[in-house]
């Protein structure tokens, strides 16, 4: 099939396995790290000045303040050390479809049969911050999030069209995709 291929991606295929890798976006995480520390450090050196506008700070004052802070801050923090050595893998074969967070695997882990996935789409997204969900459509027209997050639009298409040929599955018309409010799929 030809398609729009994204460099980011990893994949590594076998007759009976597709296993498709990526890293999450590094530029964010080290963005946050920054900016999480910077303003952690201007609120710390804040709270050392004793006298504010000739009133003196209570030690409770200056204690909420720096505890308040350190919770922001340890947020940001997290958060871009997350982003920086995440990585997030699909493994399909002819048992099921998982998509796990090689940081977080217990918590951003999913699994789908393969025997019922009628159809694997991208819904677009509702802003321009990511570049939508991977869904797995079963035979049910239940839906289910495999994973968001993907490095471009062009990888999420691709991702979307590996599984599709690896399971044989037709490219059919989606609600997510298109606007004909008849087409099984998540609703927006």
């Amino acid at each position: 099939m030809l398609y729009a291929k994204d460099p980011r991606l990893k994949f590594a295929r076998s007759s009976n396995s597709l296993q498709v890798e990526w890293d999450s976006k590094k530029g964010n995480g080290i963005l946050s790290v920054i900016g999480g520390l910077t303003f952690g450090t201007a609120i710390y050196f804040m709270s050392l000045e004793q006298v504010k506008e000739g009133v003196s700070r209570s030690a409770d004052n200056i204690l909420q303040l720096r505890v308040m802070t350190g919770i922001f801050v340890f947020g940001f923090v997290v958060y871009g050390l997350f982003q920086i050595f995440n990585k997030t893998k699909i493994l399909a074969d002819k048992i099921d479809v998982t998509c796990h967070s090689t940081l977080l695997p217990f918590l951003f882990s999913k699994s789908v049969p393969a025997d019922g996935i009628l159809q694997v789409f991208v819904r677009p997204p509702k802003t321009k911050s990511f570049f939508g969900h991977l869904y797995a459509m079963d035979k049910n027209s239940h839906c289910t999030r495999l994973t968001s997050g993907m490095p471009s639009e062009i990888a999420a298409h691709q991702i979307c069209h590996e599984l599709q040929d690896f399971y044989g599955l037709e490219d059919l018309p989606v609600f997510g995709q298109n606007t004909l409010p008849h087409q099984p799929g998540p609703r927006p």
